[in-house]
């Protein structure tokens, strides 16, 4: 994990281990994981077969070439699901980054490297990479959020940041841990580091569950985040991880079922990112974009002739409106739930408009900020002959009869008076 810190810094770091230099730090390293388990319970649990086992040796017609040190037959019995080589490099390299969350993308980019190879070498799923990630942060930030390890983890960090650091600047590489790195992993920069180790939370899998639903963060997450933002309360660590996390609805991800989720934290994003705390303590992280945000197409509000219509739910996406026959229809739009969200508003709905039908329609058509999702609401005009009438108010509506109106649920509204 060592060439994660760079060509100069990582030599550096590795001496420092190696000639005793860093007592602390090697300790905590050799604590975290004591007496646990690293996967074998759910390995049994699962009983996944791993890919070669399922594909085959190329010598036997199959599709993976087999290597020569007899490593892939030693595993053949042993689950796919969870990687516990990924346990460990995720493990390393999460320990590592929180102690030094200067150079923390970096670091991660190579532990997510660590568990891309089991994929490459046909040894796991992309699916068991992300359990084994999932399962080593948890981990360490149970412990790094007891108050035992908590202490422990502090006093390495001075450590060996004093040590990095001293030396960093006897060989003339400057006073900053970034200025000594050196090359970068893999030629990587900052931001292409996070983007790396970003892509790599959901391999690129479909999301087969609702976008853009508020991360319910673990409870011990924000410890991860200790060293990088001392100065932030635990709750406004928090809202650091809620803001660089990744969209809901992904694999492995239980919000949907209003669990916590480790698969959202993007512990790269949230390392490196750059906030701002306002007057009443809420912090807004500015360098990274809010992918929950990002992905809701919802609207906040639904206006007809510049009136709001009352008891609006976003999530009911059918308005009737009873309006003066003799007048004219009036201009409608929505307000979009997050900026940087669009709304289109057209003539005609395919929903409101069944054979014989009387109303006026309109549909709204909004779309999420980041382009990737839609939200339809469709809003019809019944012709009355009553005037001066206030909006229904409450919060369901009205149901309109199924064979005169299409549509999962239609709240009706009247005119507003004046």
């Amino acid at each position: 994990m060592a060439d994660g810190l760079g060509s100069r810094l990582g030599p550096i770091y590795s001496e420092a281990l190696k000639n005793g230099r860093l007592p602390k730090t090697s300790a905590l390293f050799s604590r975290v994981t004591k007496n646990l388990d690293k996967g074998d319970a759910a390995k049994d649990r699962f009983g996944c077969l791993r890919p070669y086992v399922r594909l085959g040796f190329v010598g036997d017609g199959g599709q993976v070439y087999e290597s020569q040190n007899g490593s892939y037959g030693g595993l053949a019995t042993s689950g796919s699901y969870p990687s516990g080589h990924t346990y460990g490099g995720y493990e390393a390299g999460t320990i590592l980054a929180t102690l030094l969350p200067e150079p923390a993308p970096s670091i991660l980019a190579r532990a997510s490297e660590y568990g891309d190879n089991r994929v490459v070498l046909g040894f796991h799923y992309p699916l068991d990479v992300m359990g084994g990630r999932i399962s080593a942060q948890a981990t360490v930030a149970h412990r790094w959020a007891d108050a035992e390890f908590a202490e422990l983890l502090k006093q390495a960090h001075t450590e060996i940041e004093s040590v990095l650091l001293a030396r960093c600047e006897k060989e003339g590489y400057g006073s900053t841990l970034t200025a000594c790195e050196g090359d970068s992993y893999a030629g990587l920069s900052r931001a292409q580091s996070v983007d790396l180790y970003t892509r790599r939370l959901t391999y690129g899998f479909s999301q087969t569950g609702r976008a853009g639903q508020a991360l319910r963060a673990p409870s011990d997450a924000a410890a991860l985040l200790t060293t990088a933002f001392p100065d932030l309360t635990a709750e406004q660590r928090t809202q650091v991880l809620e803001q660089t996390a990744t969209d809901s609805g992904h694999p492995l991800d239980p919000t949907a079922a209003g669990e916590a989720s480790w698969q959202r934290i993007n512990l790269a994003a949230a390392l490196s990112a750059t906030v701002v705390v306002g007057a009443d303590g809420s912090v807004t992280v500015t360098n990274f974009a809010d992918a929950t945000k990002a992905s809701v197409a919802e609207a906040s509000a639904i206006t007809v002739g510049g009136v709001a219509i009352d008891g609006f739910d976003p999530s009911v996406s059918t308005y009737v409106v009873d309006w003066p026959k003799n007048k004219r229809i009036p201009a409608v739009s929505a307000v979009p739930a997050q900026p940087g969200a669009r709304v289109k508003v057209t003539d005609g709905s395919s929903v409101l408009s069944p054979n014989g039908s009387r109303l006026t329609t309109r549909t709204i058509k909004g779309t999420s900020a980041n382009g990737s999702f839609t939200r339809t609401y469709a809003i019809g005009f019944r012709p009355t002959s009553r005037d001066h009438q206030p909006f229904a108010t409450g919060g369901h509506g009205l149901r309109s009869p199924a064979s005169q109106w299409e549509g999962p649920l239609v709240k009706q509204f009247r005119r507003p008076s004046g």
